[in-house]
């Protein structure tokens, strides 16, 4: 087949309708001209967007499979692109031998593209691959904290999970007593400080008396707000052990909500007044949380407000909240849930990770089985209004009790696809990622005075952003890049 043969189908035909060319063409080696004159990347990736965004996986495996056996000069160029939904998908499936597979160039890689890396580490996070955890830590990060292309601590998510995985190996090894000299050579690769108040507070929830045996207000009157949430923290880990979560879960839930949970409430108290919370700024730091880096970020979203659950029936089941303060928790991530499943129903499917979760006592049977069910069918849904949706999970609807009310809502509120952000015009003012009311109380990385001056935080920053071809155009348009500017003319 000739360019200009391709060419024809390619510019004038259905993406989808010409795949079959497209595989014979990219099969074989290159005309020349081609790979001169045009963006072979470019066409590659429309390819096979084409097939991941019809959810066309079996099609988007053999095209892959072409581009990385056949072409492969160009799959390096692109695998980012490539390999992620196959490793949302192979995650999906619970096939951990094709995630690794899929995860395998960005070990190899880990630099290019870091802001890819680490949403394709996250999601293994999620799926509790841990031995593939392990070895992306142990391969890649000396590389990424010593890269020159990333600053703001790039390395920090591997080691706060590095981290878990160390304590969480002490916890099971002796469930009496905390070897500090020990724990702390562990984890010193990893630039870890800790304050002497930390090893207490931890070692006394973690290792201590079983949490129904503890006078927990008399607890508190002995300890600052900040330690006693540090022996809450070590209490929780052991109430999600026994749920099958690893340390490295529990620990990111935690975290995701003490940090909204200082920030947003005044109270130095730990008392209802400190975990009550307010819906509109919950619902923001979520939103923030899902648009990081401008890339869809849906997973992290829904890993923290799922897993805020378990936080408040642990907080209720001992007896630190009252119930009062748990019911109105349990409404506002109803409704949050309900909007995200309304909203967001097209991708739910890269999400179910919270279906493996045993379920939290509060959650009704009912509810999450029918939840379940829409988020695996939402890999076979391809409709773009909400009718669709009702019309294709009207059984589930039908069961899943108060939950379907808020789904309506959410998905009537805004069109599919459209971010939950345009909302918020004026997200731009409220930032989660200042971590100063919390370094006080968690470990954190060591700082250097530089780092001081310079007012850097916690996430990952690139030092040239560079557009992704999914990502919301800058011209405003609303569209994707690839679908506006970046549009190949």
């Amino acid at each position: 087949m000739t360019t200009k043969e391709f060419w024809n189908h390619y510019i004038k035909d259905n993406k989808l309708e010409i795949f079959d060319i497209a595989c014979e063409f990219f099969s074989k080696e290159l005309p020349e001209e081609f790979v001169q004159d045009y963006d072979v990347e470019e066409v590659i990736m429309e390819i096979y967007d084409s097939q991941t965004e019809a959810k066309n996986f079996d099609n988007a495996i053999k095209f892959a499979e072409i581009i990385e056996n056949q072409q492969p000069k160009f799959y390096l160029e692109c695998f980012q692109f490539i390999d992620k939904p196959l490793l949302d998908y192979y995650c999906f499936q619970h096939d951990k031998i094709k995630a690794e597979q899929a995860f395998s160039n960005f070990i190899k890689h880990p630099i290019r593209y870091f802001d890819y890396y680490l949403q394709t580490f996250k999601k293994l996070l999620y799926y509790q691959y841990t031995e593939l955890l392990d070895k992306a830590i142990l391969e890649n990060f000396a590389e990424i904290t010593e890269s020159d292309e990333l600053i703001g601590r790039a390395e920090h998510d591997l080691a706060e999970c590095k981290y878990y995985m160390i304590l969480e190996d002490f916890y099971k090894a002796n469930t009496t007593s905390f070897d500090v000299k020990s724990f702390g050579q562990k984890i010193a690769k990893y630039d870890f400080e800790f304050k002497n108040y930390f090893y207490s507070s931890l070692a006394t929830g973690l290792f201590g008396k079983p949490i129904e045996n503890v006078n927990l207000i008399e607890l508190y009157k002995k300890n600052r707000r900040e330690n006693f949430l540090i022996i809450l923290h070590g209490y929780f880990f052991r109430f999600m052990h026994e749920k099958n979560f690893p340390f490295y879960q529990s620990g990111k839930i935690w975290d995701g909500m003490l940090t909204f949970l200082t920030k947003n409430n005044n109270s130095r108290k730990i008392t209802d007044g400190f975990f009550n919370i307010d819906a509109k700024l919950f619902e923001q730091h979520l939103l923030q949380i899902s648009s990081i880096f401008f890339l869809e970020n849906n997973s992290e979203l829904i890993f923290i407000l799922w897993g805020s659950v378990y936080i408040y029936e642990f907080l209720y089941k001992n007896q630190i909240i009252s119930q009062p303060v748990f019911d109105e928790f349990l409404e506002i991530s109803r409704k949050l849930k309900g909007k995200v499943i309304g909203q967001y129903t097209n991708e739910l499917w890269a999400s179910d990770f919270v279906h493996d979760w045993v379920k939290p006592d509060c959650i009704s049977e009912t509810e999450f089985q029918e939840e379940t069910k829409i988020f695996r069918k939402s890999l076979f849904f391809k409709g773009e209004s909400f009718l669709d949706f009702k019309d294709i999970f009207s059984e589930e609807m039908a069961k899943i009790g108060e939950l379907s009310s808020y789904i309506v809502e959410g998905g009537l509120e805004e069109p599919q696809h459209k971010s939950l952000l345009d909302n918020f015009p004026n997200l731009s003012d409220y930032s989660f990622d200042d971590a100063d009311d919390i370094q006080e109380i968690y470990p954190i990385q060591q700082e250097s005075k530089m780092d001081e001056d310079l007012n850097v935080t916690f996430k990952p920053v690139r030092r040239e952003k560079k557009i992704g071809r999914n990502d919301p155009c800058p011209c405003d348009s609303g569209k994707k890049y690839k679908k506006c500017c970046g549009k190949i003319s």
